[in-house]
């Protein structure tokens, strides 16, 4: 005789609840980020199964690649900061992008689905800094540190640190001018302070040292933040966020003339880090690639895009006008690494538009026209980064 046993209905209706919240799980994670986004109106469940760190972990992909970037400039006239979206493919709709930044606020630096930014700078007022997420359109504004030490300090450079993977926290690293010890540029000295989005505040995380290395432009990559010096100089620096050291990044192996650009490409993308430079007389882009041990620079792609002038004849410059690439008017924006080298491409910026150069199929095509048409040896941003735009329900 089978003899069954029957569960309390205490039992099963907590293993019904269970089950379907394993299902609902299963479902939502099989969504659109944007579509997750929006069912988190559907309930309170809903929202504090979506809002959970662990499920918005689990809903980037690793590693979660870029679907398009952000272009940001101040306008000559009024002074505002200018956004616009390039998306990474063709025709892609960018309604779900609009209105995703906050007015009156300057991009500093993209990393791993959140944003760096800051308020516009007005007379007699320091910007506020904060951290930002554009899928979720949520901000923290970041505390000021405290400077009551009696050193006065100035800020010559802040960046945001983050990788999902590891944590679902976020660090900023600032680097700082101690004024007081002010002489030449050789002998500035400056000092690294650390905030911690787990903490909330600010801590020293370096004695005072010196460098020329200029901190404008740093990149998160490996978990260090990476200042490029000038091209051939020794003084290009990692901080290590976990090991809270400072080193030298090794000199790039450059063996020609590099003083005709104005400036060059330096960012990661995939969780590779690249730095680009052209050779002349040829229009080639020598694309180099950093080992994650930093042993060394290697030569990832050379790309020629001569067939991109010759299609596009408003990126010859014309004389007396700004040199940009060896008399050539453009900018990379982007370097995107695919899981096989026949999807990797190239972002570029030049008069008029923003166009994806396929690095293996050496083909090319229209990302974005902007409104105005095309003006000869003149760019819609000039001087200005892309900022990688990664879809991300994470908490700031």
């Amino acid at each position: 005789m089978e003899i069954q046993f029957q569960s309390s209905p205490q039992n099963k209706s907590a293993e019904i609840v269970a089950s379907i919240a394993d299902l609902l799980t299963e479902i939502l994670l099989r969504l659109p980020v944007k579509s997750a986004l929006r069912f988190k109106l559907v309930s309170k469940r809903w929202f504090h199964l979506i809002s959970d760190p662990i499920f918005c972990q689990l809903l980037n992909p690793h590693p979660n690649p870029a679907v398009g970037l952000f272009l940001s400039s101040s306008a000559a006239n009024s002074g505002e900061d200018l956004h616009e979206y390039v998306p990474f493919h063709p025709n892609k709709s960018t309604e779900f992008i609009k209105d995703h930044l906050p007015s009156g606020v300057r991009i500093l630096q993209s990393c791993n689905g959140l944003m760096l930014c800051c308020s516009k700078i007005t007379a007699g007022n320091d910007p506020e800094y904060f951290a930002y997420n554009p899928t979720t359109k949520k901000l923290s504004i970041l505390p000021k540190p405290d400077q009551t030490n009696g050193i006065l300090k100035t800020i010559r450079g802040i960046n945001l640190a983050f990788d999902p993977v590891e944590s679902f926290q976020y660090k900023i690293v600032s680097v700082w001018l101690l004024e007081t010890d002010q002489g030449t540029d050789t002998e500035s000295r400056f000092e690294i302070i650390v905030y911690s989005s787990e903490t909330r505040s600010w801590r020293v995380q370096s004695q005072p040292f010196t460098t020329p290395a200029n901190f404008e432009k740093g990149v998160y990559w490996n978990n260090a933040i990476h200042w490029m010096a000038t091209v051939g100089s020794s003084e290009s620096l990692y901080f290590n966020i976990h090991n809270q050291t400072l080193s030298n990044i090794p000199i790039l192996p450059l063996t020609y003339s590099t003083h005709c650009k104005r400036d060059h490409y330096f960012g990661e993308s995939c969780g590779h880090l690249h730095f680009i430079d052209m050779r002349r007389p040829q229009l080639k882009l020598v694309v180099y690639e950093l080992k994650m041990d930093y042993s060394q620079w290697f030569v990832k792609y050379q790309v020629d895009l001569s067939a991109v002038v010759v299609a596009n004849p408003a990126m010859a410059s014309r004389r007396g006008s700004p040199m940009f690439w060896c008399g050539f008017v453009f900018h990379v924006l982007a370097v995107v690494p695919g899981k096989e080298d026949e999807d990797s491409f190239l972002v570029l910026q030049i008069p008029g538009k923003v166009v994806r150069y396929n690095i293996q199929g050496k083909t090319f095509e229209d990302l974005v026209e902007f409104e105005g048409g095309i003006v000869r040896s003149s760019l819609r941003y000039p001087n200005v980064r892309g900022f990688q735009y990664i879809q991300s329900l994470c908490c700031v």
